[in-house]
């Protein structure tokens, strides 16, 4: 019979959990910068992708299996996302779209069910959280003197080694290089490192001393800050905004309806008093230049007007009708995704999420832990999301993007099936005291602590 833990023993760590190493392996993938990738014919394999591919069917699999738990409405949404952008990218290219629907699929549907079958409880989730936190800190070493020198140097090293076309040009803003890290654009790194901010307030910073809780999320920031793009700064203060509304409001009942209420009445003040729509007036001030937030004022009104005469099945990859001086890019990932796959794809994508978010916050009676793993996960996830309306998320970003609403998931189910290392250990420790008394008034035990066995 195995001795049962000492009064005195020191409570399970949270951090002995390792975030898996699949999910792991991703993340530094993510990093690989354009130059790592190997083209076959009109397939382009990353890093990232290779694992993926490797990945997304035992991952579905298990998922049908019910090795998850229980399938949810947020999985039956997100496979129905994919099957039907795949659709609309069949009908507007017929076979031809057998190679981009099935990548889709992958990274897609891939990345999702990565986060869910790894990320299973609040343990996994701080791991995911250390880890994000601390490989964007790593970053930084390269990216701040990037930033003051201009030497691109992850992406410069790797053109140099394995070829690659030049580094385009991106002007410099107050005096500093648009830091690329190791992505295909400063955009892309700001994102990358804001998705990293509200875990390092929220989950890795508390673990460690009031010095090292403020300077971990603030080297996050400052890593988000060298991209020098709008769209990331965005995502970052909307998080600073709810971090500090759910600081000074925690005593308040019903915070985040009379927040949602605020909002709700801003955006009609703005329609009441403004002479342009409220789209316009958040573009214009989440915007650098007046050029840029022309450009995508007119973005919003050439692809919403795209979106109503495809709404089914959008036009695939097709271009959208716009004057001939735009460019093609389409700086807003939910208004691309519906131009691209129809309203019902961005309808499931957009539901998923909610039933994520709406089941996350039914959760009652969970620990201060758990409760800032959701923090972290819901107020990421809004600040992200709200942020690209103004950028659009692809490749590495998009497959982030989507691992992280596969981490979330677990926040939906019942504490029963979530158990982290602590509370597992607890219940092993309560049941073996349970044994050892019940050996104990039966005589069977001969510990020496015990002074009436028998």
């Amino acid at each position: 019979m195995q001795d049962v833990y000492d009064d005195n023993q020191a409570a399970p760590r949270p951090d002995r959990v390792k975030l898996a190493l699949p999910v792991a392996l991703l993340i530094v993938m993510f990093a690989f910068p354009p130059e790592a990738s190997l083209n076959l014919g009109s397939l382009r394999f990353s890093p990232y992708r290779v694992l993926l591919i490797i990945m997304v069917l035992p991952c579905l699999f298990k998922l049908l299996a019910n090795r998850f738990g229980t399938i949810l409405l947020a999985d039956g949404l997100m496979l129905f996302h994919v099957s039907w952008a795949a659709l609309a990218l069949f009908n507007y290219d017929g076979m031809n779209a057998i190679e981009p629907a099935g990548m889709y699929f992958i990274e897609c549907f891939g990345s999702y069910m990565l986060g869910r079958r790894y990320i299973r409880n609040a343990d996994d989730f701080r791991a995911l959280s250390r880890f994000m936190t601390f490989f964007v800190l790593g970053l930084l070493c390269f990216t701040l003197p990037e930033s003051v020198t201009g030497l691109h140097v992850i992406r410069e090293f790797f053109r140099a080694a394995l070829g690659g076309p030049p580094l385009p040009h991106i002007d410099p803003r107050w005096g500093l290089s648009r830091a690329f890290g190791s992505f295909d654009h400063p955009i892309l790194y700001g994102a990358f490192c804001a998705a990293a901010f509200s875990m390092a307030l929220f989950v890795v910073g508390p673990n460690y001393s009031k010095m090292k809780a403020k300077w971990i999320p603030t080297g996050v920031f400052l890593a988000c800050f060298l991209s020098l793009s709008a769209g990331p700064w965005v995502a970052v203060i909307i998080q600073l905004i709810l971090a500090g509304w759910n600081r000074i409001t925690s005593n308040i009942p019903m915070r985040w309806g009379i927040l949602f209420l605020i909002f709700s009445l801003s955006i009609f003040g703005v329609s009441l008093f403004s002479n342009r729509p409220p789209v316009n007036v958040f573009i214009t001030y989440a915007s650098f230049s007046p050029v840029s937030s022309y450009n995508r004022i007119l973005i919003w009104e050439y692809g919403s007007a795209e979106v109503a005469r495809n709404w089914w099945l959008g036009i695939g990859f097709a271009e959208w009708t716009r004057p001939s001086w735009m460019s093609s890019s389409m700086d807003n990932f939910w208004l691309l995704t519906a131009v691209r796959y129809g309203m019902p794809a961005l309808i499931a994508l957009v539901w998923a999420i909610t039933s994520i978010c709406l089941g996350a916050a039914g959760q009652r009676n969970r620990d201060q832990g758990w409760i800032a793993c959701r923090y972290a996960w819901m107020i990421t996830l809004f600040g992200i999301s709200f942020a690209a309306t103004t950028v659009h998320l692809w490749n590495a970003l998009f497959c982030l993007f989507l691992l992280f609403i596969g981490s979330g998931v677990f926040m939906t189910t019942p504490a029963v099936e979530t158990k982290t290392l602590a509370e597992q250990e607890a219940e092993e420790r309560e049941l073996a005291e349970e044994e050892y008394d019940y050996e104990n008034e039966l005589g069977w035990n001969d510990d020496p602590r015990n002074s009436h066995a028998a």
